[in-house]
């Protein structure tokens, strides 16, 4: 009887395996999509039910930019794009974690092109060797994202000096919010809670996989029910709120600077200015440096406006102010003339619109107002493919705004069913600050070339809100002056080795 019972039993164990793969085709064949827990455009990197976590010693390529060149990205065992580093600290070292999005990640260049690389490179120059930058930036990342990485991983570090360099994604439009969207996953247990052979059976095993997704699959259904709800309404949401925003970054500022720390504040927004004063307000609050790349890009483009201004025969007629600088007095109070040129390999099939963040703007619906090249309405040479408008507005604001020449009137050509609302948000936006004139001021805008940017050459292409090597280099030269000028002394706070 024990022999048979003995039998039996190893029969038993042996057979789960084979059953295991019969059963694979099965389970595999009607399983679920994968939630979109993090971002979309960088899932590859991700671990897929761990939130906001890099792969660890995970290496990545895909074609470049240019299309002709290999991008190659690689992860420590941390899941840092950087080589191999100690949790405890080299005394005598001045140790700077960068916490961020795509733009400290290096997205789209060589690690060694990243700002955060070459910002070490900076500060070490003449061999003191004294700084060490880590960079703990990861693609998609928002506020949330980096106070959860935080809390997790980057203090324990135990860096001197703390760089937050955010703003891109936060203010990107989705269905859900990015807060929403974690409660969710915490709700419903749909986070990484699994460790060792446990996750290696859930992983490998058709009978482990049954398991996850039958567990999973309430919570998965009422996120999907939340989203198709918001999707009939026509719902979008920031994914980090302006108040959160300023609330979460306080937090992590805050606490890394009660333990003695300094920090740097950076706004990595190229794409609008719909978060500047978040930032601008939080800086100021707790007396620390803030960097917006965007005025610095801005600043540091200007010289194409010149540059195009005499390609467009523009610079000696005086009839065109072409510098964007530049004031004349009439007989109008706040009254704005928006000019943009379109290129011959541009076709304009009726006409072009402008958009902002004002009603006479189409408060910020996609063509609804319109422009003209006809001598009209403040166009000042017809049929020179420069269209123009001129507004007057009762009140000087600061305006935000942007031209497109295609699409359904007041849609800005989302699919109905698209998670983000992605060409609204990656869409370059200008910006115009009233005149600081009396009465009776116009301001003329440069001439902007429809689709491009005055810092294009700063950019991998110009349609991307990511630095290229230029561009990285610029950003490293203007956060290594910023470290100078405060003189950090080595070995303070956290990186005196205390830990919390």
């Amino acid at each position: 009887m024990n022999r048979r019972l003995g039998i039996l039993i190893v029969l038993g164990i042996l057979g789960i395996p084979i059953v295991d793969v019969l059963l694979r085709p099965l389970v595999e064949g009607n399983k679920s999509e994968s939630l979109i827990i993090n971002p979309a455009e960088f899932a590859e990197l991700y671990q897929p039910d761990a939130y906001g976590s890099l792969l660890p010693g995970w290496v990545w390529e895909s074609p470049g930019p240019s299309g002709d060149e290999t991008l190659r990205i690689e992860t420590n065992r941390y899941g840092m794009r950087m080589g191999d580093v100690q949790l405890e600290k080299t005394p005598g070292t001045i140790r700077v974690a960068v916490v961020g999005d795509s733009l400290p990640f290096g997205w789209g260049v060589p690690r060694e092109q990243s700002f955060p690389a070459v910002l070490e490179m900076l500060l070490n120059a003449g061999g003191a060797g004294r700084y060490e930058v880590l960079n703990f930036a990861a693609p998609g990342y928002t506020a949330i994202h980096a106070l959860h990485q935080y809390e997790n991983l980057v203090h324990h570090f135990q860096p001197d000096i703390l760089i937050l360099a955010l703003g891109l994604y936060d203010s990107f439009e989705s269905r859900l919010s990015e807060r929403e969207l974690l409660n969710f996953l915490q709700e419903y247990s749909l986070l990484e809670t699994v460790d060792g052979w446990i996750k290696f059976w859930r992983d490998h095993s058709a009978m482990g996989m049954w398991w996850r997704h039958h567990r999973s699959r309430a919570g998965r259904e009422a996120i999907e029910e939340e989203i198709a709800n918001r999707v009939a309404r026509g719902t979008w949401v920031d994914k980090v709120s302006h108040e959160e925003l300023i609330e979460t970054l306080e937090f992590i500022l805050r606490h890394h600077l009660a333990q003695g720390g300094q920090a740097v504040l950076v706004n990595t927004n190229l794409l609008n200015f719909n978060r500047t004063s978040a930032f601008e307000k939080l800086a100021t609050q707790l007396d620390v440096p803030l960097l917006d790349i965007r005025a610095l890009f801005d600043r540091l483009g200007q010289f194409e406006e010149r540059r195009k201004s005499f390609a467009l025969s523009l610079a000696k007629n005086e009839n065109y102010e072409t510098d964007g600088f530049n004031h004349f007095y009439a007989e109008a109070n706040s009254t704005y003339l928006f000019r943009v040129y379109v290129p011959e390999s541009l076709a304009v099939a009726s006409t072009v619109f402008i958009t902002g963040n004002h009603p006479l703007l189409g408060d910020s619906r996609p063509n609804l107002v319109r422009m003209y090249d006809d001598g009209t309405h403040g166009d000042e040479r017809a049929f020179d493919r420069i269209w123009s408008l001129r507004l007057h507005f009762d009140e000087p604001k600061t305006l935000y705004f942007t031209f497109t020449q295609d699409g359904m009137e007041g849609d800005w050509g989302t699919e109905p069913d698209a998670y983000e609302n992605t060409r609204k948000n990656h869409t370059f936006l200008y910006q115009v600050s009233p005149p600081d004139f009396a009465d009776a001021v116009e301001w003329k805008s440069p001439v902007f070339i429809l689709n491009r940017i005055p810092f294009a050459h700063l950019l991998l292409n110009e349609s991307s809100p990511f630095p290229n090597e230029l561009g990285h280099k610029a950003i490293a030269r203007r956060l290594a002056h910023i470290l100078q000028e405060r003189k950090p002394a080595p070995a303070i706070g956290l990186g005196a080795g205390g830990k919390n």
